[in-house]
């Protein structure tokens, strides 16, 4: 083996020794849980047979490899100086040739027959070069959990929309990869709250309209025997007849009476303007006595949300820390004692901090997906109003708004729910 060594000191050369180092850190892998990802250049001047079949060809290309990083960089995510480090020795050993490889007419080992063009900067024959550009460490992926996971995903869905739909879609492919038993994942309408009167008179409708995202969502998963989707109206039972929002913790217990043996784990799934206020949320240190996780799609905040929330840091029940942004206004309807999480003097004023929480949560997961679609129920609300404001629109005008609320309900490119479309409207008049 013939390494072209460079001073440089962001380039370091494989070490011999890395077919035993690679064993070792790979074996070390499902223990850690940060890992580095290293980026690098591999330049090579080598060929296959025999020397005098072939001349060498100088070639380059990209390697990534993910790796367990020495201990004092697994404290922290995110891009690293690689200058510190010789991390080219985490890299793969390539396949160059060391020696003369033609048959029966060379005298000596070692002697090089072969033609090869060695470019200005590059490596000359018979060897290679990584040149490291990138290292970045990043939270190990755990294995999959073997227990059942029951799955609710919190809102209003008053109506559902499009972007439930491929929340709940995302949601369905991060639970299959961090549970491998059995997945049932429910929709979990609210009942109803004198803060959106809208909710009770719609109760069927939305229960309707979430079964159809059900059946969607399961052509999704067609040979997945092991997830279910289905409609729960588990706060429809709770607050009966009467209009009236129940608490989440409420909910929650119902959950836990759905496990099927003690191994069993609760999750739940909400949209981040929800997230934002879950210091506020009743018992909200009660959760982590039996829910596991809380997922929530990640997006970026709007101007208008970072007028309101700070970024706190929290340590979750697993012990691992995650940074989250909360709502630092105090809502009108909020039972929780919020100030032992956590209100501290000039919290509200400052900006560009992070403040730490001081109560208990479950672990939060904030899933990495493609951009939701820009749809909420406020939209669709609004364009259902314009759909009856009376003689003043004509039957072409209201076509087009209803083929805009179909398009926020349920996309593009699905065909064949008209009906469901014309019952939440007149649902809503």
């Amino acid at each position: 083996m013939r390494p072209c060594f460079q001073e440089d000191e962001d380039n370091f050369t494989l070490s011999q020794s890395m077919g035993t180092q690679t064993d070792v850190f790979q074996l070390k892998k499902n223990r850690s849980p940060y890992l580095a990802k290293i980026t690098a250049i591999l330049e090579t001047n080598t060929h296959e047979g025999f020397c005098f079949e072939s001349a060498c060809k100088y070639s380059k290309k990209v390697v990534t490899r993910v790796v367990v990083p020495p201990r004092k960089y697994r404290h922290k995510v995110g891009k690293i100086d690689h200058s510190e480090f010789p991390w080219a020795n985490f890299l793969p050993l390539p396949h160059i040739l060391d020696f003369c490889l033609v048959p029966f007419c060379c005298p000596f080992e070692n002697i090089m027959t072969c033609k090869f063009v060695q470019p200005p900067g590059g490596v000359g024959r018979h060897q290679y070069r990584y040149t490291v550009r990138d290292v970045r460490i990043v939270r190990a992926r755990r294995p999959a959990s073997p227990n059942n996971v029951v799955f609710s995903f919190q809102g209003s869905f008053g109506p559902p929309t499009y972007g439930h739909l491929m929340s709940m879609l995302n949601f369905a492919k991060q639970i299959k990869r961090d549970y491998g038993g059995t997945k049932t994942l429910l929709f979990m309408p609210s009942s109803g709250g004198s803060s959106k009167p809208h909710l009770f008179p719609t109760r069927q409708c939305r229960v309707d309209v979430l079964w159809i995202f059900c059946r969607i969502l399961k052509s999704y998963f067609p040979d997945d025997d092991d997830i279910e989707f289905r409609v729960s109206e588990i706060e429809y039972d709770i607050a009966g007849s009467h209009d009236r929002s129940v608490s989440t913790i409420h909910t929650i217990k119902k959950l836990v009476e759905m496990k099927k043996c003690e191994t069993d784990e609760i999750c739940l799934g909400m949209g981040l303007d929800n997230a934002y206020q879950l210091p506020y949320w009743e018992c909200i240190d009660e959760y982590v006595k039996h829910v596991s996780k809380i997922y929530i799609v990640r997006r970026d905040p709007s101007p208008a949300d970072l007028e309101n929330i700070r970024l706190f840091e929290i340590t979750n029940a697993d012990q691992t820390k995650t940074k989250m942004y909360f709502d630092v206004r105090v809502p009108a309807w909020t039972r929780a004692p919020y100030a032992q999480f956590f209100y501290r003097e000039g919290v509200v004023s400052e900006e560009n901090k992070v403040y730490e929480f001081h109560g208990s949560l479950p672990a939060i997961c904030k899933i990495k997906s493609k951009p939701i679609p820009p749809t909420s129920s406020t939209m669709v609300r609004h364009f259902i109003g314009e759909f009856f404001k009376g003689e003043s629109v004509s039957v072409s005008e209201r076509q087009i708004i209803r083929n805009k609320i179909k398009q926020l309900m349920f996309g593009n490119e699905i065909s064949g729910v008209d009906y469901a479309v014309d019952e939440t409207i007149e649902s809503y008049r």
